[in-house]
């Protein structure tokens, strides 16, 4: 993660990079699947996020996400 924008109280952009030496493309329009520390299975740990900036070419990533009072994902995103 290199950067977090609160944008209101319940959303908040995200921005993540690409390691260096990994190849990231995408289109737009697509989405990631995000592995988060919030469950000991794997279905509940996984959280889909939808892409929201242009592809560039540049590796970074940038989310916008709204917080759902009953998400785990969210929750661990928000605090």
């Amino acid at each position: 993660i290199t950067r977090i924008e609160n944008m209101a109280p319940n959303v908040r952009r995200f921005w993540l990079a690409a390691p260096e030496d990994a190849e990231f493309s995408f289109k737009a329009g697509q989405f990631v699947t995000m592995d988060l520390p919030i469950g000991d299975k794997r279905l509940q740990r996984w959280r889909s996020y939808s892409i929201a900036n242009a592809p560039d070419g540049s590796g970074q990533l940038e989310f916008c996400i709204v917080r759902s009072s009953e998400g785990a994902g969210t929750r661990y995103l928000f605090e």
